[in-house]
């Protein structure tokens, strides 16, 4: 973790009124792997190259910033979450809601999948839930950081039966509108689903599982579906319920849209079978702490991974890199908290070009985390392959050396172009 007792959040957003020049670092990009300068304007990449070239792009409009070796790379996606009584319940909403995303913003996040945790209460009244809901979207919207709400159901099996009909009100009143506040549709997230152990006489519970889930679809909505931090259930048992409630939703012709997947929260296997079966599920896995990443990336399963609310998010990288049995390169464990991340975001599934979110490419947008960093490599797994450097064909951007206990150290964090956070020396 990064030492705070000499840095922290500046709370006050600093947008950046004429283009800004940064250079003598390390940029991370795609589009030019060994780049040192970066030009960003209106809010966009328009530029990334050599300190050379820079200085001759250089003009009397640019704020230069010295970077003094430090890295900038894409600014990871974080996952923030709060009960929406501690948010809606606030003397000032807006505040309260701004202190979140500030502290995500002090991890390097620069996008933030938001959960909203409602209770049974919360379902019975639609017209106060809207009520309740609608500030703190419109407080989140407002703010510069790229927020994509959920809704989030505790929905554990003992109640799966009443589950389709407590939904209704929030499908279908609460969150009619709220889209427009939001800026974005609003998923549903279904926790508790998926963690109890299969049973012969489960068809009850599964078919109202499925209804929910159906209903969140039609609704227009992602549906995410996350098992407890200790499931009760075997990896196997999950995927098989998994595999069910994939066909039974095909069945009734509510397979949810490419561009709002179905998400799966908290799984892990050790085995590739398993991950090959929910491959052929189609849904996207997010990794809750370190997990089996290597088995899911070498089957093509659609991966992510969010570290713990206040933990370095380098932290969880190192944990993937230096996993005992299922190592991964730092580039393998940093795209799942960045690229991989930002394609598991409703409507997000276009932006995966050059120009794509999760990159800082020439058009892309200029959302981006200056890291202070020991060293630099092309790091993977085994010690005996790891590289401080690399062929120049290759074309490899360079990330941090993790030796497992150093981190790097968040400088500073820019949205589209607008200073949410610089550390305090």
């Amino acid at each position: 973790m990064p030492d705070t007792s000499d840095s922290a959040a500046d709370t006050s957003s600093v947008a950046s009124a004429s283009p800004r020049l940064l250079r003598d670092g390390t940029v991370h990009s795609t589009a030019e792997p060994y780049a040192e300068a970066m030009i960003v304007e209106d809010g966009l990449v328009s530029w990334v190259g050599s300190d050379e070239t820079a200085e001759h792009l250089r003009g009397e409009q640019h704020a230069v910033e010295e970077l003094d070796r430090a890295l900038v790379a894409p600014a990871f996606v974080g996952w923030g979450r709060r009960p929406l009584a501690e948010l809606a319940d606030a003397e000032d909403v807006a505040t309260a809601t701004a202190a979140v995303l500030t502290d995500q913003a002090a991890q390097g996040a620069g996008t933030l999948r938001m959960s909203l945790t409602v209770g049974s209460e919360d379902l019975v009244d639609a017209r106060r839930l809207r009520a309740r809901l609608e500030p703190v979207l419109a407080a989140a919207a407002a703010h510069p950081m790229d927020v994509h709400p959920l809704i989030a159901v505790p929905a554990g099996d003992e109640a799966l039966s009443d589950l389709s009909a407590a939904l209704e009100p929030l499908l279908e009143d609460a969150l009619d509108d709220v889209d427009r506040i939001a800026g974005r549709p609003v998923g549903v997230e279904l926790t508790g689903v998926l963690a109890q152990d299969a049973a012969a006489d489960a068809t009850e519970p599964e078919t109202a599982l499925t209804e929910a889930v159906a209903a969140i679809v039609q609704a227009g909505r992602q549906p995410v579906l996350t098992l407890p931090t200790e499931p009760a259930a075997a990896s196997a048992d999950v995927v098989e319920r998994l595999e069910g409630l994939r066909s039974r939703l095909r069945e009734r012709h509510a397979a949810p849209r490419p561009d709002r997947p179905l998400l799966l929260v908290g799984f892990d296997a050790p085995e590739p079978e398993l991950w090959r079966r929910v491959l052929d599920t189609a849904a996207q896995v997010v990794l809750r702490g370190p997990g089996h990443l290597a088995p899911a990336l070498s089957t093509g399963v659609p991966i992510s991974a969010v570290p713990a609310e206040g933990e370095n998010p380098w932290s969880l990288i190192s944990a993937h890199v230096h996993h005992s049995e299922a190592g991964v390169s730092v580039r393998a464990g940093f795209n799942a908290q960045s690229r991989g991340a930002f394609r598991s975001l409703a409507g997000e599934q276009g932006q995966a070009g050059p120009g794509g979110g999760g990159q800082l490419n020439p058009g892309s947008a200029a959302t981006y985390a200056v890291w202070e960093v020991d060293s630099l490599a092309v790091q993977t797994p085994d010690a005996r392959t790891a590289a401080w450097s690399t062929d120049v064909r290759a074309r490899t951007p360079l990330l941090p050396y993790l030796d497992g206990v150093t981190l790097p150290r968040l400088v500073a964090l820019v949205v589209d172009g607008q200073e949410l956070h610089r550390a305090q020396r």
